[in-house]
């Protein structure tokens, strides 16, 4: 739990990018308009978060997803793979590294990136093989952790604390969302969500950092994943 500590930002507001419900993310408002590039993994019939990033930040983006056979619409600035993400390369899959590699001639190489997730668990093997100066070179990462409660053995639990521990060595934790479709297990004294959204920012971001203190979810940033359900609260 130690490594799930959230830090804010001077001068700096939380946005939100994309659609209302599943599939929009909190950013952090700040440099976006030097990200020249958004890679994306899991897009479904769900491209309002990638479609309004490039819109509003005139960036690229590149999208990933080995489970549909086309994007819902096309999009000018909008390249889609039939790839999935993992650790190693195989038909469907392949390697953030290797993205990045195979991406390099159609994007502003001086520009920042910003990464999306949302893999349905394969987060976990796919970024933690990532190597620590591939990952750095994102200003931002928005990702859906699933399977957070699920630590029941030692070699579960061994993953995700080693995964977090990678991340937040790099990266601030900037906002949390529970995604409210999946439940609330009760570990010991703590109430744990099955999935859990968040949003990191590079520790080398140039905005001055200082404590957390908003309540979350964020009136009118935060969305219900679930409108049939409430928004759970998280501290």
């Amino acid at each position: 739990m130690s490594l799930f500590q959230l830090t804010d930002f001077e001068n700096c507001e939380p946005i939100r990018i994309g659609s209302p419900f599943d599939g929009g993310y909190v950013a952090l408002n700040h440099n976006l308009d030097k990200v020249s590039a958004l890679y994306s993994y899991g897009v479904s019939d769900n491209i309002d978060f990638e479609t309004e990033f490039c819109h509003k930040f005139n960036a690229t983006a590149f999208l990933y997803d080995h489970t549909i056979d086309q994007l819902p619409f096309s999009v000018k600035g909008l390249h889609w793979y039939k790839q999935g993400i993992a650790h190693c390369q195989s038909e469907s899959f392949d390697t953030l590294s290797n993205h990045l590699d195979a991406t390099r001639d159609l994007c502003d190489e001086t520009g920042e990136l910003v990464l999306k997730m949302d893999v349905e668990g394969a987060e976990y093997k796919s970024l933690s093989s990532t190597p620590d100066e591939v990952l750095s070179r994102f200003s931002q990462i928005y990702i859906e952790l699933h399977g957070v409660d699920n630590i029941d053995t030692l070699e579960k639990y061994t993953e995700k604390y080693q995964f977090m521990k990678k991340l937040t060595h790099q990266f601030y934790i900037y906002h949390a969302h529970i995604n409210n479709h999946a439940g609330i297990i009760k570990i010991g004294k703590y109430r744990i969500p099955q999935v859990l959204e968040l949003t990191l920012v590079n520790r080398k971001t140039t905005a001055a950092t200082k404590k957390h203190t908003r309540n979350l979810p964020i009136k009118r940033i935060d969305s219900s994943n679930c409108l049939k359900l409430c928004d759970p609260k998280l501290n």
